[in-house]
């Protein structure tokens, strides 16, 4: 859980928590400030951020930059797709004990790295 408010939810933000949510949809606020934060090693290829938080009831892990949602990551296969969710799904992996890598499918990988 974040100790930082937010005061803005970006439009990309919420419309990735639409597109990118497994079970409940819920708004990215609601997301961030339940989860756990975990640190993506900063040789990740994501956006530059202060804090990602790990909501284990949607599978997705919201971007806080300053004070703004600035993005959310799908960790369920379908949406693990490209060399960032994959780093972002490694990372979450490595320190909750998940296993979103091992469920991805090669054949949903995106040749564009």
């Amino acid at each position: 859980m974040s100790i930082d408010q937010v005061e803005a939810i970006r439009p990309h933000c919420a419309e990735r928590m639409v597109d990118r949510t497994r079970g409940e949809l819920v708004s990215a606020v609601v997301a961030f400030e339940r989860g756990v934060e975990v640190d993506i090693p900063v040789s990740a290829p994501v956006p530059h951020h202060d804090e990602a938080v790990f909501d284990e009831l949607t599978d997705t892990v919201v971007f806080r930059r300053d004070r703004a949602l600035v993005t959310a990551y799908g960790l369920s296969p379908a949406h693990l797709s490209n060399i960032h969710g994959v780093a972002v799904a490694a990372a979450v992996d490595e320190q909750c004990g998940t296993e979103y890598c091992s469920q991805i499918d090669p054949r949903n990988l995106n040749a564009r790295f």
